[in-house]
């Protein structure tokens, strides 16, 4: 016969870990992964019946950190990253007393925030047509020549930022 104390050493209880979204990173990560090559095999196979192949390098998902790319932010491989639009502002038109605060709320940002920042600058093409429309009904109503220069010369800074701002 098998003594009482066998019995207590053969039997061991079962642990099962508790389920934690935090914790389980790995895993999602791999559902996650999943779920992206039955989306990118879907694609394929609708490029494919549509006669078209999609290029796509080997390299290239090792290379890019980017896993998904939403509105607000972009999933990586170790983490995620937030996307933040930054409204411009005329720093010549202003006063010291707005430039100091402008400067000051720009390095509040910077202490406050603790990952890493990278800063992209875009140019998109602008329609001035208003504007345009504007100070041409004031070049109409003005015969001072002082202030014809004027209006003639924020006529050609409006040109030139519709032409080349875009470029």
């Amino acid at each position: 016969m098998v003594n009482q104390e066998e019995k207590k050493e053969a039997i061991k209880p079962i642990i099962v870990p508790k389920y934690n979204e935090n914790s389980n990173t790995k895993k999602r990560g791999f559902i996650q992964k999943l779920k992206q090559k039955k989306q990118e095999k879907k694609k394929k196979q609708e490029l494919e019946d549509k006669g078209k192949k999609a290029k796509l390098l080997r390299q290239t998902p090792s290379i890019l950190p980017f896993l998904q790319i939403h509105d607000d932010y972009i999933l990586l491989k170790d983490g995620v990253m937030d996307i933040f639009q930054i409204e411009s502002k005329d720093l010549y038109s202003r006063n010291d007393e707005d430039l100091k605060f402008l400067l000051m709320a720009r390095s509040r940002f910077f202490r406050s925030y603790f990952e890493s920042i990278k800063e992209v600058a875009m140019n998109f093409p602008s329609n001035t047509e208003k504007q345009k429309a504007y100070w041409r009904k004031k070049r109409e109503r003005t015969d001072d020549p002082l202030r014809l220069k004027f209006i003639d010369r924020k006529l050609f800074e409006l040109e030139f930022l519709e032409k080349e701002a875009g470029t």
